[in-house]
């Protein structure tokens, strides 16, 4: 019985295996209603020409955040970014550019947006050694920016909004300290006030020694709450949210769900500015985790908790854009190193489809098997349950691009 029973099981078993190998992996078949949609969705797009982008419009009409999802070190995503936010002014939409930076790396970017003062850049990238945004390619892209703005009428100009946590003490505390007015604090403040001039004069990257600092203004903040208005003045609410941002952060990095807590944090970061963004277009390129809008092994991700959560200022109105990758390079850290890089599934197939270096794909149009079936097509994330635009709408293949360089 047990042969007999192995003799029907074995070629079952075997069919399966075909069947899941045939629909999953780089070198595997893409389903052919799939291939048949985005032949005819694929959409050249050129750094020369923003206005190619022009297939988005509709999306521009019903959303109010837009989310490109990047994976770090690769050059081409500046260029991206930099085409997108062209795109978005030109079409009259932005109000609000939100990067994956910190909330007083955006306090200076604004700063240097006005007046191109470039020892504020300098300044700004220095404690950033280490990270995939210590690169000669982020910081000329806000060159980029910055001239792009000086171009722009008035009623044009977008605002920088940083909703990230704060990764560098040395640039969170240079905030703390551009707010503080140039009358001497009262005597209770007076200890403290000299200590962080002198983590900022020493440029100090200590993070418990900050947030001990913050911590005891926190109280400060607390007991002595008139006092340190009519001290900080029109700054009080500034100073105070960079403040808690300090302890946040610090406390986060010591959470076993250190993941679930940032997204929480920075979440909250863009609900305090409810007001803002609910009146506003904004735009974001992001690590592409975070522009995922549904939760992955329970990490729910900032987009979809701007497009689900009940009390979002944009719920139901976030579009994500996914970046895939095909004969890349990217930039890796510790020590720093460029290696090549692909995370495409359904290589073959998607040769096919384009040999431009940027290739728009809308999932969400009429017809489309992607809004019906989960289809995957990127290696960097193994996914079991919904649609494929239950995470994104939209792909951009980007294809034979340099790693990004670092500063040094």
């Amino acid at each position: 019985m047990k042969a007999r029973l192995h003799h029907y099981l074995l070629p079952i078993l075997f069919l399966s295996l075909l069947s899941c190998r045939k629909n999953n992996g780089p070198n595997q078949d893409m389903p052919s209603e799939a291939f048949a949609y985005l032949d005819a969705e694929a959409q050249a797009v050129s750094l020369a020409n923003p206005m190619q982008l022009s297939h988005l419009t509709d999306v521009l009409q019903d959303h109010q955040f837009l989310f490109t999802g990047e994976s770090h070190g690769v050059a081409f995503n500046y260029e991206l970014e930099f085409m997108m936010l062209q795109f978005l002014v030109e079409e009259n939409w932005l109000d609000y550019y939100v990067p994956e930076l910190p909330y007083s790396f955006c306090y200076f970017l604004r700063q240097y947006l006005e007046n191109g003062d470039e020892t504020i850049l300098d300044r700004l990238f220095a404690p950033l050694q280490g990270t995939f945004t210590w690169t000669a390619d982020a910081k000329s892209h806000w060159q980029e920016v910055r001239t792009f703005y000086q171009s722009l009428p008035q009623n044009q100009r977008f605002s920088v909004i940083g909703i990230e946590v704060e990764h560098q003490a040395r640039n969170a505390a240079w905030m703390m300290q551009d707010l503080l007015p140039i009358q001497a604090p009262p005597s209770f403040l007076s200890a403290a006030i000299t200590s962080l001039q002198q983590q900022v004069t020493e440029q100090n990257d200590n993070y418990v020694k900050l947030y001990d600092l913050a911590t005891e203004l926190k109280n400060f903040f607390i007991s002595r709450s008139e006092e340190m208005r009519t001290y900080l003045g029109d700054n009080y609410q500034q100073f105070q949210i960079v403040n808690q941002l300090v302890i946040d952060t610090h406390e986060a990095r010591f959470d076993d769900a250190f993941s679930t807590k940032r997204e929480a944090l920075i979440y909250q970061n863009l609900l305090r500015e409810r007001d803002l963004f609910s009146k506003g277009n904004s735009y974001g390129q992001w690590g592409a985790n975070h522009i995922y809008q549904r939760d992955i092994e329970g990490v729910s991700w900032l987009a979809e908790r701007l497009d689900k959560d009940e009390n979002s200022p944009l719920q139901n109105g976030v579009y994500s854009i996914l970046y895939l990758y095909h004969d890349c390079q990217t930039l890796l850290k510790n020590p720093y190193r460029q290696v090549d890089f692909t995370n495409l599934n359904y290589v073959s197939d998607f040769k096919k489809l384009t040999n431009q270096e940027f290739t728009l794909f809308r999932l969400d149009q009429a017809t489309s098997p992607f809004m019906e079936q989960l289809i995957w097509p990127s290696t960097s994330l193994k996914l079991s349950e919904g649609v494929t635009t239950d995470y994104v709408q939209a792909l951009m293949l980007v294809q034979d691009s340099p790693a990004a360089s670092p500063l040094n």
